[in-house]
Protein backbone atom coordinates (compact mmCIF):
# COMPACT_ATOMS: atom_id res chain seq x y z
CA UNK A 1 0.00 0.00 0.00
CA UNK A 2 1.24 3.64 -0.51
CA UNK A 3 3.09 5.08 2.46
CA UNK A 4 0.77 7.81 3.01
CA UNK A 5 -2.50 8.58 1.78
CA UNK A 6 -3.50 11.43 -0.47
CA UNK A 7 -6.17 14.06 0.09
CA UNK A 8 -7.88 16.64 -3.43
CA UNK A 9 -8.77 19.76 -2.44
CA UNK A 10 -10.13 22.68 -5.13
CA UNK A 11 -8.19 25.94 -5.34
CA UNK A 12 -9.64 28.78 -3.63
CA UNK A 13 -12.17 26.56 -1.63
CA UNK A 14 -11.98 26.11 1.64
CA UNK A 15 -11.85 21.95 2.42
CA UNK A 16 -14.95 21.81 4.35
CA UNK A 17 -16.55 22.68 1.69
CA UNK A 18 -14.89 20.47 -0.96
CA UNK A 19 -12.14 17.61 -0.26
CA UNK A 20 -11.98 14.11 -0.79
CA UNK A 21 -9.89 11.19 0.81
CA UNK A 22 -8.03 8.82 -1.98
CA UNK A 23 -8.34 5.77 -0.30
CA UNK A 24 -9.91 3.67 -2.93
CA UNK A 25 -8.17 1.54 -5.65
CA UNK A 26 -10.06 3.30 -8.10
CA UNK A 27 -12.34 6.59 -8.31
CA UNK A 28 -13.46 8.85 -11.08
CA UNK A 29 -13.40 12.00 -11.27
CA UNK A 30 -16.76 14.24 -13.18
CA UNK A 31 -19.55 16.01 -12.66
CA UNK A 32 -22.37 12.93 -12.97
CA UNK A 33 -24.78 12.76 -9.75
CA UNK A 34 -24.50 9.07 -9.93
CA UNK A 35 -22.15 7.34 -7.34
CA UNK A 36 -21.93 3.95 -9.17
CA UNK A 37 -20.13 6.40 -12.17
CA UNK A 38 -18.66 8.80 -9.98
CA UNK A 39 -17.04 8.69 -6.94
CA UNK A 40 -15.61 12.43 -6.69
CA UNK A 41 -17.70 14.87 -8.07
CA UNK A 42 -17.45 18.03 -9.31
CA UNK A 43 -20.04 21.07 -9.46
CA UNK A 44 -22.21 21.30 -12.35
CA UNK A 45 -21.83 24.74 -12.75
CA UNK A 46 -18.46 23.35 -14.87
CA UNK A 47 -20.61 22.26 -17.65
CA UNK A 48 -17.23 21.90 -19.67
CA UNK A 49 -16.09 18.59 -17.12
CA UNK A 50 -17.67 15.47 -18.48
CA UNK A 51 -19.29 13.36 -16.18
CA UNK A 52 -16.82 10.50 -16.27
CA UNK A 53 -14.06 12.79 -16.98
CA UNK A 54 -10.93 11.00 -15.16
CA UNK A 55 -9.93 8.31 -13.18
CA UNK A 56 -7.55 7.72 -10.39
CA UNK A 57 -5.94 4.39 -9.54
CA UNK A 58 -4.47 3.38 -6.44
CA UNK A 59 -2.05 0.60 -5.73
CA UNK A 60 1.46 -0.25 -3.72
CA UNK A 61 3.30 2.08 -5.51
CA UNK A 62 0.98 5.22 -5.32
CA UNK A 63 -1.84 6.89 -7.27
CA UNK A 64 -2.18 7.58 -11.34
CA UNK A 65 -4.08 9.89 -13.01
CA UNK A 66 -5.43 9.29 -16.51
CA UNK A 67 -8.01 10.69 -19.00
CA UNK A 68 -11.35 9.18 -19.93
CA UNK A 69 -11.39 10.46 -23.31
CA UNK A 70 -13.10 13.88 -22.24
CA UNK A 71 -13.86 16.97 -24.13
CA UNK A 72 -12.39 19.12 -21.38
CA UNK A 73 -8.95 17.80 -20.96
CA UNK A 74 -6.51 16.90 -17.76
CA UNK A 75 -3.29 17.72 -16.90
CA UNK A 76 -1.13 17.54 -14.30
CA UNK A 77 1.24 20.58 -13.34
CA UNK A 78 0.50 21.47 -17.02
CA UNK A 79 1.52 18.21 -18.32
CA UNK A 80 -1.49 16.77 -20.39
CA UNK A 81 -2.73 13.27 -19.58
CA UNK A 82 -4.11 12.02 -23.08
CA UNK A 83 -4.85 8.53 -24.72
CA UNK A 84 -4.01 5.10 -22.56
CA UNK A 85 -0.86 7.51 -20.44
CA UNK A 86 -1.11 8.04 -16.87
CA UNK A 87 0.34 10.55 -14.74
CA UNK A 88 1.58 9.34 -10.96
CA UNK A 89 0.46 11.72 -8.54
CA UNK A 90 2.55 13.02 -5.85
CA UNK A 91 2.00 15.74 -2.71
CA UNK A 92 2.33 19.38 -3.44
CA UNK A 93 0.61 18.59 -7.73
CA UNK A 94 -2.11 20.63 -8.87
CA UNK A 95 -4.45 18.70 -11.30
CA UNK A 96 -6.63 20.51 -14.38
CA UNK A 97 -9.88 19.03 -15.11
CA UNK A 98 -11.63 21.07 -17.47
CA UNK A 99 -10.91 24.22 -16.31
CA UNK A 100 -11.14 22.86 -12.11
CA UNK A 101 -7.68 23.11 -10.37
CA UNK A 102 -7.79 20.65 -7.53
CA UNK A 103 -4.51 20.30 -5.17
CA UNK A 104 -3.06 17.07 -4.16
CA UNK A 105 -2.27 17.42 -0.34
CA UNK A 106 -1.63 15.06 2.64
CA UNK A 107 -3.70 16.22 5.23
CA UNK A 108 -7.06 18.73 5.45
CA UNK A 109 -8.35 19.59 8.94
CA UNK A 110 -11.98 18.81 8.32
CA UNK A 111 -12.69 16.59 5.49
CA UNK A 112 -16.22 17.79 3.24
CA UNK A 113 -18.90 15.57 3.13
CA UNK A 114 -19.77 16.88 -0.27
CA UNK A 115 -23.47 16.30 -1.38
CA UNK A 116 -24.53 16.85 -5.29
CA UNK A 117 -26.03 20.39 -5.06
CA UNK A 118 -26.16 23.70 -7.63
CA UNK A 119 -24.47 26.01 -5.09
CA UNK A 120 -22.14 28.65 -6.41
CA UNK A 121 -18.74 27.87 -6.94
CA UNK A 122 -15.96 29.52 -8.48
CA UNK A 123 -15.56 28.90 -12.41
CA UNK A 124 -11.88 28.16 -14.43
CA UNK A 125 -10.78 28.78 -17.71
CA UNK A 126 -12.56 27.49 -20.63
CA UNK A 127 -11.07 24.75 -22.08
CA UNK A 128 -12.49 25.78 -25.67
CA UNK A 129 -9.77 27.83 -26.37
CA UNK A 130 -7.56 26.90 -29.07
CA UNK A 131 -3.89 27.51 -27.38
CA UNK A 132 -5.06 25.01 -24.74
CA UNK A 133 -6.04 22.43 -27.61
CA UNK A 134 -2.75 22.91 -29.20
CA UNK A 135 -1.25 22.12 -26.26
CA UNK A 136 -3.10 19.14 -25.59
CA UNK A 137 -2.18 17.91 -29.25
CA UNK A 138 1.82 18.55 -28.15
CA UNK A 139 1.60 16.46 -25.33
CA UNK A 140 -0.84 13.96 -26.80
CA UNK A 141 2.56 13.21 -28.98
CA UNK A 142 4.77 12.26 -25.92
CA UNK A 143 5.47 9.03 -25.14
CA UNK A 144 5.02 7.70 -21.55
CA UNK A 145 8.40 7.83 -20.42
CA UNK A 146 8.55 11.28 -21.57
CA UNK A 147 5.32 12.30 -19.73
CA UNK A 148 7.03 11.23 -16.72
CA UNK A 149 10.58 13.24 -17.75
CA UNK A 150 8.19 15.50 -17.94
CA UNK A 151 6.41 15.45 -14.41
CA UNK A 152 9.87 15.26 -12.70
CA UNK A 153 10.37 18.17 -14.58
CA UNK A 154 7.42 20.21 -13.29
CA UNK A 155 8.79 18.97 -9.72
CA UNK A 156 12.19 19.83 -9.47
CA UNK A 157 13.85 16.92 -11.07
CA UNK A 158 16.26 18.58 -13.41
CA UNK A 159 19.50 17.19 -13.19
CA UNK A 160 20.49 14.25 -15.95
CA UNK A 161 21.52 12.23 -13.01
CA UNK A 162 17.91 12.62 -11.23
CA UNK A 163 16.70 12.25 -14.13
CA UNK A 164 18.09 8.69 -14.76
CA UNK A 165 17.28 7.36 -11.64
CA UNK A 166 13.46 8.79 -11.88
CA UNK A 167 13.52 7.02 -15.06
CA UNK A 168 15.51 3.83 -14.08
CA UNK A 169 17.94 4.37 -17.33
CA UNK A 170 21.56 5.38 -18.45
CA UNK A 171 22.34 8.52 -17.98
CA UNK A 172 23.70 9.20 -21.20
CA UNK A 173 20.10 8.48 -22.98
CA UNK A 174 18.93 11.58 -20.72
CA UNK A 175 19.86 14.03 -23.27
CA UNK A 176 18.06 11.88 -26.30
CA UNK A 177 15.16 11.81 -24.16
CA UNK A 178 15.21 16.17 -23.57
CA UNK A 179 15.47 16.66 -27.12
CA UNK A 180 12.62 14.77 -28.25
CA UNK A 181 10.92 16.41 -25.93
CA UNK A 182 11.68 19.83 -26.38
CA UNK A 183 11.31 18.84 -30.20
CA UNK A 184 7.60 17.83 -29.27
CA UNK A 185 6.68 20.74 -27.47
CA UNK A 186 8.57 23.36 -29.60
CA UNK A 187 11.03 24.69 -26.56
CA UNK A 188 14.63 24.80 -26.48
CA UNK A 189 15.52 24.32 -22.83
CA UNK A 190 14.74 22.80 -19.17
CA UNK A 191 13.91 26.96 -18.17
CA UNK A 192 11.64 26.95 -21.43
CA UNK A 193 9.78 23.76 -20.36
CA UNK A 194 9.03 25.44 -16.85
CA UNK A 195 7.34 27.99 -18.20
CA UNK A 196 5.92 26.21 -20.98
CA UNK A 197 4.15 23.87 -18.29
CA UNK A 198 3.42 26.87 -16.35
CA UNK A 199 1.19 28.16 -18.78
CA UNK A 200 -0.11 25.45 -21.21
CA UNK A 201 -3.38 25.24 -19.24
CA UNK A 202 -4.18 29.37 -19.33
CA UNK A 203 -6.15 30.14 -21.70
CA UNK A 204 -5.29 32.66 -24.75
CA UNK A 205 -6.15 35.89 -22.64
CA UNK A 206 -3.36 34.57 -19.85
CA UNK A 207 0.09 36.10 -20.04
CA UNK A 208 2.18 36.21 -22.92
CA UNK A 209 5.84 35.77 -23.53
CA UNK A 210 8.12 36.75 -25.66
CA UNK A 211 8.35 35.02 -29.44
CA UNK A 212 11.60 33.65 -28.27
CA UNK A 213 10.21 31.96 -25.25
CA UNK A 214 7.30 30.69 -27.33
CA UNK A 215 8.68 29.58 -30.61
CA UNK A 216 7.22 31.74 -32.20
CA UNK A 217 7.31 33.75 -35.71
CA UNK A 218 7.30 37.62 -36.31
CA UNK A 219 5.44 38.06 -39.55
CA UNK A 220 5.28 41.33 -40.98
CA UNK A 221 2.18 43.09 -42.86
CA UNK A 222 2.67 43.47 -46.72
CA UNK A 223 1.61 46.39 -48.89
CA UNK A 224 -2.11 46.37 -48.74
CA UNK A 225 -3.14 44.06 -46.28
CA UNK A 226 -3.25 43.46 -42.45
CA UNK A 227 -0.44 42.09 -40.76
CA UNK A 228 -0.62 38.66 -39.57
CA UNK A 229 0.40 39.42 -36.30
CA UNK A 230 2.35 36.67 -33.95
CA UNK A 231 1.93 33.06 -34.80
CA UNK A 232 1.33 30.71 -31.64
CA UNK A 233 3.32 28.31 -30.16
CA UNK A 234 1.35 25.35 -32.20
CA UNK A 235 3.79 25.39 -34.77
CA UNK A 236 7.24 23.31 -34.22
CA UNK A 237 10.62 25.54 -33.74
CA UNK A 238 11.71 24.51 -37.49
CA UNK A 239 8.66 24.78 -39.28
CA UNK A 240 8.14 26.36 -42.82
CA UNK A 241 5.95 28.94 -42.63
CA UNK A 242 4.81 30.06 -46.03
CA UNK A 243 4.25 33.62 -46.80
CA UNK A 244 0.70 35.31 -47.37
CA UNK A 245 -1.60 37.64 -47.75
CA UNK A 246 -4.75 38.23 -47.19
CA UNK A 247 -6.95 41.46 -45.49
CA UNK A 248 -9.38 39.08 -43.86
CA UNK A 249 -12.07 41.39 -41.96
CA UNK A 250 -12.21 39.05 -39.23
CA UNK A 251 -8.31 39.36 -38.10
CA UNK A 252 -9.28 41.88 -35.03
CA UNK A 253 -11.87 39.96 -33.80
CA UNK A 254 -10.14 36.61 -33.93
CA UNK A 255 -7.40 37.67 -32.62
CA UNK A 256 -4.97 34.30 -32.20
CA UNK A 257 -4.75 32.23 -35.12
CA UNK A 258 -2.78 28.91 -36.21
CA UNK A 259 -1.32 28.57 -40.36
CA UNK A 260 -0.13 25.08 -40.55
CA UNK A 261 2.96 24.47 -42.79
CA UNK A 262 2.80 25.11 -46.18
CA UNK A 263 -0.53 26.32 -46.53
CA UNK A 264 -1.70 28.52 -49.06
CA UNK A 265 -5.23 30.21 -47.66
CA UNK A 266 -6.39 32.15 -44.88
CA UNK A 267 -7.29 29.43 -42.31
CA UNK A 268 -10.50 31.75 -41.48
CA UNK A 269 -11.48 31.19 -45.40
CA UNK A 270 -11.67 35.27 -45.27
CA UNK A 271 -13.45 36.81 -48.32
CA UNK A 272 -10.12 37.77 -50.00
CA UNK A 273 -7.30 34.83 -49.75
CA UNK A 274 -4.24 35.60 -51.68
CA UNK A 275 -1.10 33.72 -51.22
Amino acid sequence: MPKSSLYLVMKNVPAERWSYLLNQKSVVLGNSPDPATCQVWIPNVFGWVSGAHAEITRDRTGHRLRDLDSDGGTAINGAWITGSKRGELQFGDTIWIGGVELEVVKRVDRLARVVPTQDHWPSGPRPEDAALRCNRLRCASLTQGELHIVLGVSRGIVHVKQIATAQSCATSTVPVHLRSIYRKLGVRSLQQLNDWLEHSTKSGGGKRRRPADRGSFEIRSLPGNRPWGRLPACLPVNSVVPKMTCGCPRRKSVGRFMIPPNQTACSYQCANPSA
